[in-house]
């Protein structure tokens, strides 16, 4: 009887500190942000980088639209998810001709170059926006997408009308509620 009893109480003990982990983990993963709002073409957009490229958004253009306008806010929610589904067919074009160690040399020195010229750091402070901030966040699609409007030049194509066509091949599956793959576009309900 005292052997069940023992029994019972480890039982109990690792049951709770089971169940006291898989807690703790869900409250790290949604604290901070560390789960998928999206995959396109199984690669997933993981939340904190939406809603941090959302926030960088929201401080860049906060002065010359009307934030409070939930039609401008939609249509900025739309664009910045637009721009992280984007990225990755642009990652994909790029690494065609580039490997990923050119790639991240290219948008280092661009980096480097951006922030070392005063009127861009004074842009970026007049806006609330850090450097750090701005070269995770900002700096490396601008700088994917000028490599790769250089590379679509040289074949008579611009970015945009490459972007229309590149969408379509995309397998996009979008996890954040109230948003939805339409027609090689993200619409907002």
């Amino acid at each position: 009887m005292k052997k069940i009893f023992q029994l019972s109480n480890k039982t109990f003990l690792w049951s709770v500190l089971i169940f006291s982990g898989i807690v703790l983990a869900i409250l790290i993963i949604w604290t901070f942000n560390l789960y998928p709002i999206a995959f396109v073409n199984y690669r997933p957009i993981m939340a904190f980088n939406y809603f941090n490229s959302l926030n960088i958004s929201e401080k860049y253009y906060g002065n010359m639209i009307n934030m409070s306008d939930a039609s401008n806010i939609k249509t900025l929610k739309q664009a910045v998810l637009q721009g992280l589904i984007d990225e990755v067919a642009i990652d994909k074009r790029l690494s065609q001709d580039l490997t990923s160690s050119e790639i991240q040399s290219k948008i280092d020195s661009q980096s480097k170059s951006l922030v070392s010229d005063p009127n861009v750091i004074k842009g970026l402070n007049q806006r609330g926006i850090s450097v750090s901030d701005a070269e995770k966040y900002f700096f490396p699609i601008a700088i994917k997408n000028e490599i790769l409007t250089g590379q679509l030049a040289l074949e008579n194509k611009d970015l945009t009308s490459w972007l229309v066509g590149a969408r379509k091949d995309l397998n996009v599956i979008i996890l954040l509620p109230g948003a939805h793959w339409v027609s090689g576009e993200v619409k907002f309900d």
